[in-house]
């Protein structure tokens, strides 16, 4: 019954209803491209300062070796 309805009062309109149903679908598609896009380059930064704590770990590591055996010529 709400299906003949539906046709009854919507029939003209199915081809622009399916239009405009093509259209956000195409407009999702579109920003979730955009978001998945977005995320990588973030995902790409993020790997990159990673990196660069890393390094930074490892030098701090590297001056506190440094200073403990300085320390230890020094006697104190």
């Amino acid at each position: 019954m709400l299906t003949k309805l539906f046709f009854l009062l919507f029939g003209n309109n199915v081809d622009a209803i399916l239009a405009d149903f093509h259209k956000v679908v195409a407009r999702l598609e579109k920003a979730e491209t955009k978001l998945r896009d977005r995320a990588a380059a973030q995902r790409q930064k993020a790997a990159a300062i990673i990196e660069q704590a890393s390094a930074a770990r490892q030098q701090a590591d590297k001056a506190a070796r440094a200073a403990s055996k300085v320390k230890d010529l020094l006697g104190d």
